[in-house]
């Protein structure tokens, strides 16, 4: 027999009844534990990407420290540090595209601090384009750890219509580029050295 409308109106109402009630049922005896359960977990997520996150950074830490602390160890007698640093400030200045392009390279005798020598060193009369002068400051910057610029004076040798305004006392092949904005550059720098072993030794007899 066929069911007329009010019947069927009837099943409806009473299966939403039926799975309003089972779906109380189910929040009443697992629902806030299963919501407690989920902010437990967030939180333990949260936790583990917070200490995943410390972790990098330790190993970061770690590992700036180990570099660090590498630079610091520089072989030889005075003589030999100081030939070892020209040669490295030498080799960026030619990777930068300035080989032949600066005057000197001259440290001055290691400044005695407590726990390290400090070497300045100056180099002078650096000729390079705006470009140039960018990439040698960044390499410098980048490339110790325990070396920094710590004076640094830039003469534009070039007047607005492309020539040069002053003498640069030296013949260069870049002394004729129509280039504007051609730069004098003179830089001093400072190094950390740590104390050898004999060094140590002198200073705690003295």
């Amino acid at each position: 027999m066929a069911r007329s409308k009010s019947e069927k109106r009837l099943v409806v109402i009473v299966l939403m009844l039926l799975i309003g009630l089972v779906g109380l049922f189910l929040y009443k005896n697992f629902g806030e534990d299963w919501f407690y359960l989920q902010e437990e977990m967030d939180e333990k997520l949260t936790a583990i990407n917070n200490l995943t996150a410390e972790l990098k950074k330790s190993t970061q830490i770690t590992t700036n420290f180990e570099d660090m602390e590498s630079e610091l160890k520089l072989e030889g007698s005075d003589p030999e540090q100081l030939l070892k640093i020209n040669e490295d400030l030498a080799k960026i200045l030619d990777e930068v595209g300035l080989k032949g392009q600066y005057g000197s390279i001259i440290p001055k005798d290691p400044q005695k601090e407590k726990d390290f020598k400090i070497v300045s060193i100056s180099i002078d009369r650096i000729i390079c384009t705006p470009a140039q002068y960018g990439d040698l400051i960044y390499r410098l910057e980048k490339e110790s750890k325990v070396m920094e610029i710590t004076l640094c004076r830039v003469t534009n040798l070039m007047n607005d219509v492309g020539q040069i305004s002053i003498s640069m006392g030296r013949s260069s092949p870049v002394a004729a580029s129509p280039l504007k904005g051609l730069l004098s550059v003179n830089l001093e720098i400072s190094r950390l050295i740590e104390y050898r072993k004999d060094e140590i030794t002198k200073r705690k007899r003295s």
